[in-house]
């Protein structure tokens, strides 16, 4: 059965026929902090010297973003199985880990801070862990924890880390932690030793510029075992080239929760001496024509040959087919050109 966004998400809107109405404090700090993400993004240089790819999955040419209030869903709300939903994190796609997880319901506290691990998956490429802050005060409409180092016994450690976190009610807190491409080391059950020195408070001032109000010490230490969901790998093995960029499909993995594509794209000398930056960009859609909006989860490797991959929220139980169509991206002093490569069609066994 469809949720509530999704069903949304099929409705044509006419923008300009919106009224305005009146939102809570979740759905405002949540709108200010994806807008303020966005802005960072913006003014990021995809230069070759600096990031040189940046890899983005879009479902069609464009979209439209609103918020509908609940009052009472955030006073209601069975923190422990909802975060996931709740913060929204990633467009969704990471809403139904729920239902694989078991609540580890590990606390610490700090001058009146408590922050309660509610639960922990690793998916085959990323740990998620979801948490809830409450305190004695109000901390602001925006916060974030600041690690100060992270272990992981039975992986590599990530290749980044980003976060969500949604103001609920005046000094409650939920949130979820993405340690992006861990790779698992054989079968060494997995431990998360993660050290937080800090909660950084964010002030009112213009949504474009971010400025710290407060950082506040915590020392919260945590040891964190993650349900590590079962997948299934498929090789896809597929090389498709254009204007001397290289991409490589390399597998699809799919769990009972999302599937994931991981890709390589090599950048040759060609590429670089005409261009300056570029990125790729992944359509997904299965054979019922179902389309997948993805999750990036960041790269590693060199500076011209980087591996990268993207989460997608649960494939549909009936399709057969994945197609996948790739477009390379590339860019120089305000022009440029997208090259729409050959699709990529998987065959999924059942």
């Amino acid at each position: 059965m469809k949720d509530i966004y999704e069903l949304l998400n099929e409705v044509d809107i006419d923008v300009d026929a919106i009224e305005e109405m009146d939102v809570s404090r979740s759905e405002k700090s949540h709108f200010k902090r994806k807008l303020k993400k966005e802005i960072r993004k913006q003014k990021k240089s995809y230069q070759w010297k600096r990031i040189l790819v940046a890899a983005v999955a879009v479902l069609g040419l464009g979209f439209t973003s609103f918020y509908i209030t609940f009052p009472a869903y955030a006073q209601n709300l069975p923190l422990i199985r909802d975060i996931f939903r709740l913060v929204n994190y990633d467009n969704g796609v990471y809403k139904d880990y729920n239902q694989a997880s078991t609540p580890l319901n590990i606390s610490v506290e700090t001058d009146g801070i408590k922050c309660t691990i509610n639960e922990a998956i690793y998916d085959g490429e990323n740990i998620l862990i979801t948490y809830t802050i409450k305190s004695d005060r109000d901390l602001g409409e925006d916060i974030s924890m600041l690690y100060d180092n992270v272990e992981i016994q039975g992986g590599s450690r990530p290749s980044y880390m980003s976060e969500e976190v949604t103001k609920i009610d005046q000094n409650t807190y939920v949130g979820v932690q993405k340690l992006s491409k861990v790779v698992k080391n054989g079968d060494i059950p997995m431990n998360v030793t993660a050290h937080v020195a800090k909660i950084t408070t964010y002030d009112q001032g213009a949504i474009e510029e971010v400025r710290n109000a407060e950082d506040i010490d915590v020392n919260w230490k945590f040891s964190i075992k993650p349900v590590e969901l079962a997948g299934e790998t498929l090789a896809i093995n597929q090389h498709l080239e254009s204007g001397g960029a290289n991409l490589f499909i390399n597998h699809l993995r799919i769990t009972p929760m999302s599937f994931m594509i991981n890709y390589r794209l090599e950048i040759t000398t060609q590429a670089r001496e005409k261009w300056e930056n570029t990125h790729v960009e992944l359509e997904v859609k299965d054979d019922l024509g179902n389309h997948y909006v993805g999750s990036d989860n960041g790269h590693s490797g060199e500076q011209y040959n980087l591996t990268m991959s993207n989460t997608y929220k649960q494939l549909n139980e009936k399709a057969r087919k994945l197609i996948i169509t790739p477009r390379l991206h590339f860019s120089k002093e305000g022009a440029g050109e997208v090259v729409v490569l050959e699709k990529v069609i998987v065959d999924l066994k059942k």
